[in-house]
């Protein structure tokens, strides 16, 4: 996905995790049949075509994959859960 070549992913627990933040997928259903239609309709992509769908994929896995937004994410996580008044700390006794 990373190196800008159109991607071909099945409708899956799992992979469609991708649906909301991978741009320029072309999608297809987890039978056979789709899969070829598919990867057919992905292979008759112009070069301009297969070009953009490249770039947008790539440049969506930079963007939310990327080591700034993981640690953006983690602090993100970090406030919310831990530094909120609410939150519950456990306290640790002695010879615990």
């Amino acid at each position: 996905m990373a190196l800008g070549a159109p991607v071909v992913l099945t409708n899956v627990p799992g992979l469609r995790d991708f649906r909301e933040v991978a741009q320029g997928v072309i999608w297809a259903d987890p039978t056979s049949s789709s899969i070829a239609n598919a990867i057919e309709s992905a292979s008759k992509l112009s070069v301009t075509e297969r070009s953009h769908l490249g770039s947008q994929m790539a440049s969506s896995v930079h963007r939310q994959f990327c080591p700034d937004a993981g640690v953006s994410a983690c602090a993100a996580l970090y406030r919310r859960h831990l530094l909120r008044k609410t939150a519950i700390v456990p306290v640790l006794t002695e010879g615990a």
